[in-house]
């Protein structure tokens, strides 16, 4: 099933590559394009399409579709959206307890068609990587975490043409796609404290080869702080680019610092990956980069 040609009155997947303006020490002498996957919608943004696209592609065509994830899964509103518009009965697993519905993402994805079923972490844990197709029903891993999840991504590398490619990553589908088809040296950076793991998570998909950076997590999955915060608002009014506070804002902050600090040599030419996400910001602190990635998917759903 192809969902680009299905879905093309609705997304846009010739996203621009934009240069940044120079917001660190000009003496670094580095070059940053931005591959705005942001663009391609509103909620179906980035890596999220990206990793959808080969997993619709490989299978028949579903009669209903089940995904896992918590309870502010980009994943989740992204599938339902895409479902609400292929018309297909969309069922979201959600880890913990019911009490978690009461956020704006989970309420947006019912609001979009999206059956929510709540379960304890245990079983959670013991479903979420699921992945299957059976009596019609299409069966996607959490976050899209499978092989076919890195077709998207894979073909996304094939476009790009810099010494380096710079991704936010999670359950490290998106860097091992990237992998798999940059020809220069690809870069994950984790939104997760701990993020060791992604390299094995990512090798289990077939990645080739990336480096992990796992320090500019601060604090954890979905954590951040007035630094982080403010780094935000900075990139904003210096390049007009929303960045979300899960993934991408902490993924631009270290490749800033790492410019900064000399880690690439003078010349380089580095593609960040903007994965999109902005649904991250709902349930964070009000400020200038949140109200207005607020009012653009509030504004979206609203004009439904």
């Amino acid at each position: 099933m192809n969902i680009r040609k299905k879905l093309q009155e609705h997304i846009n997947l010739n996203t621009p590559t934009e240069e940044l303006s120079v917001i660190w020490h000009p003496e670094r002498e580095v070059q940053v394009f931005v591959k705005r996957d942001d663009l391609i919608h509103p909620l179906i943004s980035g890596n999220k399409l990206r990793k959808l696209e080969g997993i619709f592609e490989n299978n028949p065509e579903p009669k209903s579709v089940v995904s896992f994830g918590g309870a502010y899964s980009n994943h989740l509103i992204a599938l339902a959206m895409l479902c609400y518009y292929l018309k297909i009965p969309v069922t979201g697993v959600i880890r913990g307890e019911e009490l978690s519905a009461d956020n704006d993402v989970l309420k947006s994805c019912e609001r979009l068609g999206m059956k929510l079923v709540f379960i304890p972490r245990s079983d959670y844990k013991e479903q979420c990587r699921t992945y299957s197709f059976k009596d019609g029903v299409l069966t996607i891993p959490e976050g899209g975490h499978c092989v076919d999840g890195t077709i998207g991504l894979k073909r996304l590398a094939e476009e790009l043409d810099t010494d380096y490619a710079v991704i936010s990553c999670g359950t490290g589908t998106s860097v091992a796609g990237l992998s798999k088809g940059f020809k220069g040296k690809t870069i994950g950076v984790s939104a997760l404290k701990g993020g060791d793991f992604i390299q094995q998570e990512a090798r289990a998909v077939g990645a080739d080869r990336f480096d992990l950076w796992t320090e500019y997590h601060f604090g954890g999955f979905a954590k951040t702080n007035d630094t982080l915060i403010r780094a935000t608002e900075f990139l904003f009014d210096k390049t007009g680019i929303l960045f979300d506070p899960v993934y991408t804002a902490k993924a631009m902050y270290g490749l800033t610092a790492k410019i900064d600090y000399g880690y690439f040599e003078p010349g380089s030419t580095i593609t960040f990956i903007h994965t999109g996400g902005l649904s991250g910001w709902w349930g964070m602190q009000e400020n200038k980069v949140k109200k207005k990635a607020d009012n653009l998917i509030t504004g979206f759903l609203n004009n439904l």
